[in-house]
């Protein structure tokens, strides 16, 4: 990646001009968490993204609402996972009263009066669901991004919802090691920054990123490296290619 960098520097080309190829797609991880890191754009073709996997991506949706409790997406990603007993009559009385009130989402479910409308179940899930949010937000300013994650999961019980959620416990243990990995993952962003980002900043950039790469794949003319399998790239051509 730091080749294609100078390459792109030195002869004036565009992202889009290089791909990187390999043989399968599980090899597009350690490739995708560099580029995200060195802030390269990139389009992924077949596989998965690991930022698309299911559990990463409740987890970033915890870590986004902890960066900026007005998040609304973010909330309605997680206010149900794991199961908290808030259903979609609860979330409608949630919309309504931030409608009148005019807040976001994020704000009303924070409101202790808003709750007494709900259910003993719903109310007591949201304040469990708030607390826990509240309490993170503090201890970001002293944990590093792994310790928080993995503090997250306990309190909330994610494992037991992936157990839940997986066909079997090596399934269950994948999914769980893929979280664990995008904590060392945002603890290395944090160490090779000169700056030390705050884990809220390190959230932010993430978040930013990750919209501006989401609204680019929708465009023919994205300018991003391509990660795809040989097989994939039969009939293809670019003007610079990596062979993993």
């Amino acid at each position: 990646i730091s080749e294609i960098m100078a390459d792109r520097f030195q002869s004036g080309l565009k992202y889009s001009d290089f791909a990187i190829l390999y043989r399968s797609n599980y090899q597009s991880r350690i490739l995708e968490l560099k580029l995200m890191e060195l802030q390269v754009p990139y389009l992924l073709s077949g596989g998965k993204s690991f930022f698309d996997r299911t559990e990463v991506r409740d987890i970033m949706c915890y870590l986004k609402l902890i960066a900026n409790p007005s998040d609304d997406s973010a909330l309605f990603r997680i206010i149900n996972t794991p199961r908290r007993g808030v259903g979609a009559s609860t979330l409608e009385q949630v919309n309504n009263w931030a409608v009148e009130n005019r807040i976001t989402m994020s704000e009303a479910i924070f409101n202790t009066q808003l709750s007494k409308g709900f259910s003993s179940r719903a109310s007591l899930g949201i304040e469990k669901f708030c607390s826990v949010l509240e309490e993170l937000r503090v201890a970001a300013d002293h944990m590093d991004p792994a310790e928080l994650i993995s503090s997250l999961v306990e309190k909330i019980d994610y494992w037991d919802w992936l157990q839940a959620q997986s066909d079997n416990e090596d399934v269950a243990k994948k999914r769980l090691n893929n979280i664990t990995e995008l904590g060392l993952w945002m603890n290395r962003m944090k160490e090779s920054d000169g700056e030390r980002p705050s884990l809220v900043e390190i959230i932010r950039r993430l978040t930013l990123s990750d919209m501006l790469d989401r609204q680019n794949q929708d465009e023919e003319d994205t300018d991003g490296v391509s990660l795809m399998t040989l097989h994939a790239a039969k009939g293809l051509e670019f003007n610079r290619v990596c062979i993993v």
